[in-house]
């Protein structure tokens, strides 16, 4: 973890909540959270167009991003290597958050996959000082903040075992299954660090069952050539998809049970070497866009994962950015860097 681009000596004297920002800029979704509350999820698609259709711009171009792109994208995914943390498509999709929740000199805190964190965290950095010249108005980031990516899941504050008791496994010795777009993370924690040698990094995520069900639904139906795995992902999200005057839900065909069994078996088998008996840990938790896209309680059976530990967050597909925001509040508030909260008296 590193705090950089100023000492603590040299920081504004309080740093603003609302400027306080936690970002999860995924393969699949982004999220970003503040420190006053305000938050902004969407999925990871840029698309160049016209100004008049755009709903970002910057000194390159004008873009269309998120949500609003999923039917005009061409169905190409960001690069599930190193490069995509120091792409055009990561700076804008970092940016277009900052600026949907208008946030100046942000107080940054974000994270890189396991398998990339030692590797690239130094570079990284120096990448993201670099975006200040994107910022609209003139602005710069104040302080940056960078976390391997399954500790979010662990500071996360909502928690909930499966029966709905909310557990702070901070103190205890602590197996994550971070399930993204792209890559799933297994890792252990210990005390809130991560144990050593623990770390797996895997390059598999939701997109192999987003590709199994466009794969089925491409030999079954006719559908348009646009049709894509964002498309995939939003269908599961709405448990609805229709193709000409059929509607139904995708988790009831072949092509997403077929992809779930898939990622299940090649994750289950990780988790299966790493821990076996999973007598050494005291909780699984289970996070990341995936949990959304299988469902819980089929994600918890294909992973044979002993019911009692395991721990899933309220809202999976956020949980690394809520954690980051917990742990970054925390600590500012510990070295009397956070401005303190007034709330309005009410005559």
């Amino acid at each position: 973890m590193h705090l950089i681009t100023k000492d603590h000596s040299e920081m504004a004297t309080l740093i603003k909540r609302e400027n306080v920002v936690s970002a999860d800029i995924g393969f699949g979704t982004c999220t970003l959270k503040t420190g006053a509350g305000k938050k902004i999820f969407f999925r990871s698609i840029v698309v160049k167009c016209d100004k008049g259709m755009s709903n970002h711009k910057d000194k390159n171009g004008c873009y269309l991003v998120g949500n609003k792109a999923i039917n005009i994208c061409n169905g190409e995914r960001p690069s599930t290597d190193t490069r995509f943390f120091f792409s055009d498509t990561f700076r804008i999709l970092l940016m277009y958050g900052l600026n949907q929740l208008d946030v100046k000199n942000p107080t940054l805190i974000i994270g890189l996959p396991n398998e990339f964190y030692s590797e690239l965290n130094d570079e990284f950095r120096k990448y993201i000082l670099s975006l200040k010249d994107y910022f609209q108005p003139k602005d710069q980031f104040n302080v940056v903040t960078i976390v391997r990516q399954p500790q979010g899941a662990v500071w996360c504050g909502s928690l909930k075992t499966i029966d709905g008791k909310t557990i702070k496994p901070t103190n205890t010795r602590v197996a994550v299954v971070d399930g993204g777009d792209g890559t799933t993370d297994i890792c252990e924690f210990y005390q809130g660090l991560m144990v050593p040698g623990s770390s797996i990094g895997m390059s598999i995520g939701a997109s192999q069952i987003h590709k199994s069900m466009l794969s089925h639904f491409r030999t079954k139906y006719e559908i348009d050539s646009r049709t894509n795995v964002h498309d995939m992902d939003l269908a599961l999200r709405e448990s609805e998809i229709e193709f000409g005057l059929k509607k139904f839900n995708p988790r009831d065909t072949v092509g997403f049970k077929k992809g779930v069994d898939a990622y299940t078996a090649e994750v289950g088998a990780k988790m299966h070497d790493t821990w076996k008996g999973y007598n050494k840990v005291e909780w699984v938790v289970l996070d990341g866009g995936v949990v959304d896209v299988i469902g819980q309680d089929l994600y918890v059976k294909r992973l044979q994962i002993p019911r009692h530990k395991v721990l899933i967050p309220a809202r999976p597909s956020e949980a690394n950015a809520e954690g980051y925001l917990e742990f970054i509040m925390k600590y500012l508030n510990s070295i009397n860097k956070l401005e303190v909260e007034t709330k309005c008296k009410v005559k």
